[in-house]
């Protein structure tokens, strides 16, 4: 690789970095984040990891590294860290501490924003070895100006992180195809552990692997490293290894499900549901869970009882596994093209693809789609069956296909549907292979070779530019553009309570010392608004007068489930700040 090249991949990365730092600062914590800066601090100072177990330590502790030797206190001797309320416990350290909420999160922002540039790397790495410097190229570009991994890759929470340990996986996979030595065997396993340790998303990755090999096997059946023989001999030596080593980083932790103060809410969690309407329409096996397992007196609940007075290694790992699980059983509230519900939709994330997904980036996908059929067309005319024909692709494209593929699959059936991050994963091995548009042959120009990367990758900035600074807002102009995303998705989507800082700029520009205000999110927003006054609702306006004035309401609140803000739709906002929040002039 030349010094040109390097020099032109490190230059679109520094502009993405410039990027992310510039929106982060103006950006407030979103949902998450106190919660995952707040455990991975905890894990450093105590070595204990009982908060947020729903996700793995490896990305939370990364980002709280710059944090480790700095004033920042626990409060350790809170209630929220004996009774394991992790909500409060990491607003109390975000909010009530020695350094600003704003200098905590950048700090803890920027390991996630240089994990962002090393996956970039790769990404460019792997495309220009498949299709040249011009293919690198694209594929880079469409990745470091795309707002939505823009968005993604500056926040403290797990999505970067697995995204960028899911390609590696990939990578290493490759190399151990190509040479399946124990090194690359090794470096396989370090990078797979990695995922491992940090999103519990690992199941979807695993059975894209499965579906890989049952591919590879039928592409070369010969090949040493699809052997059933192998894959066992790898799995009986690596696995023990690997929770071994799973067991070291959670601290070698020995615990009983009785000292752990989840179980016990767990069950009032359960009283909770028997005493309302939470189990209607809900399937056979959350009904089982509750009424069966839930209940102490019968004859599973009580051996599940029993059960909890037991020391279990790896306790936390698991629990936080099972616990994601019985959260994606169970679904979560989420919102679709009009729609509210718990259980979500199949189609949540295919709408989610075409909805947040750059239009360069579709575009350059649709074009190696044809550029394959194409190919697909024409060599399958020359071999004599469909098995030659489907042996004569390249098992890179394989590599780089049938995972994301099986991953965006197994994402139609969770009910989990709470944003276009959750598919971040798949984008790295298909931004790879959208590089292959730089294959383009123009033969009337004798400068075709820069031609079609220049296009795409201008495309991307602009774009990105269009966008800034409010890239979590970013809809493709398939769906009517960023003014038209609230219709279509929210939460993470668009409004993940990230827009105060914009909102306290817009008061003081304005001369307010007070404003109504009815938020989104979880955190603080008195922390940046002063003076911050209650927003009446449609009911409360029956027995109070309607505020004069300014008022500010999050998108999230303004189209919530209850209408409890209808008052407001018919209402003309005089100023949108960020992608979230709406100021009315009353």
């Amino acid at each position: 690789m030349s010094s040109q090249t390097k020099l032109g991949a490190f230059l679109i990365l520094a502009v993405m970095l410039i990027i992310q730092v510039s929106t982060a600062v103006q950006e407030s914590a979103t949902n998450d984040e106190a919660i995952h800066l707040s455990a991975g601090l905890s894990y450093w100072r105590t070595g204990d990891f009982r908060m947020n177990p729903e996700h793995p330590p490896l990305v939370k502790m990364l980002a709280a590294m710059p944090l480790v030797f700095s004033p920042v206190t626990l409060p350790l001797t809170d209630v929220t860290w004996a009774n394991v309320d992790e909500w409060n416990f990491g607003d109390l350290v975000l909010y009530q501490n020695r350094l600003s909420p704003d200098t905590l999160l950048l700090l803890g922002r920027l390991p996630i924003m240089l994990l962002s540039l090393l996956l970039g790397w790769y990404i460019f790495r792997v495309s220009r070895s498949l299709w040249g410097t011009a293919g690198g190229f694209i594929s880079l570009g469409l990745y470091a100006f795309d707002p939505s991994i823009i968005a993604h890759s500056r926040y403290v929470t797990t999505d970067l992180g697995f995204t960028a340990l899911a390609f590696f996986t990939l990578i290493r996979l490759e190399r151990l195809i190509i040479a399946p030595t124990r090194r690359n065997v090794i470096w396989f396993g370090v990078v797979f552990l990695g995922a491992c340790l940090t999103k519990f998303s690992i199941y979807a990755l695993i059975a894209g692997l499965i579906g890989l090999w049952i591919a590879l096997k039928i592409h070369r059946p010969d090949h040493p490293t699809v052997q059933a023989k192998n894959i066992w001999k790898a799995i009986g030596i690596g696995l023990p290894i690997s929770l071994v080593i799973i067991w070291a980083v959670y601290g070698f932790d020995y615990r009983r499900p009785i000292d752990d103060p989840r179980i016990s809410q767990l069950y009032v969690q359960r009283q909770e549901a028997l005493n309302t309407n939470l189990l209607n329409n809900r399937g056979p096996l959350e009904n089982f869970v509750v009424n069966d397992l839930g209940d102490r007196n019968s004859r599973l609940g009580s051996l599940a009882v029993r059960l909890e007075y037991y020391h279990y290694p790896l306790y936390t790992f698991f629990r936080g596994a099972i616990s994601v699980i019985g959260h994606s059983v169970a679904g979560h509230q989420s919102y679709l093209l009009g729609q509210v519900r718990d259980l979500g939709w199949w189609y949540y994330f295919p709408v989610a693809f075409i909805a947040k997904t750059s239009l360069p980036t579709l575009l350059a996908l649709i074009t190696v789609l044809i550029m394959f059929g194409a190919w697909l067309f024409h060599t399958r005319r020359k071999q004599p069956s469909c098995l030659a024909t489907f042996r004569a692709i390249d098992q890179r494209w394989l590599i780089y296909v049938i995972p994301p593929l099986i991953y965006f699959v197994t994402a139609l059936f969770s009910h989990l549907n709470l944003g276009w991050r959750h598919i971040m994963p798949i984008y790295p091995p298909l931004l790879v292979l959208a590089g292959a548009a730089g294959m383009i042959k123009l033969r009337w120009l004798d400068w075709r070779k820069y031609l079609i990367p220049i296009i795409i990758v201008t495309g991307a900035f602009i774009t990105e530019a269009a966008t800034y600074p409010n890239q979590i807002g970013y809809f493709s102009p398939l769906v009517g553009g960023n003014g038209n995303g609230w219709r279509i998705m929210r939460d993470s989507n668009l409004d993940w309570g990230q827009d105060l800082p914009k909102l306290r700029t817009f008061m003081r520009q304005r001369g307010l010392t007070s404003i109504p205000f009815a938020f989104y999110g979880r955190a603080d927003f008195s922390a940046y608004i002063p003076n911050p006054l209650p927003l009446p609702t449609t009911s409360e306006l029956q027995t109070q007068a309607r505020p004069t004035g300014y008022a500010a309401i999050s998108v999230g609140r303004l189209w919530s489930r209850d209408g409890s803000y209808r008052w407001l739709w018919d209402i003309k906002p005089e100023k949108k700040l960020g992608s979230s929040i709406y100021v009315y002039k009353l």
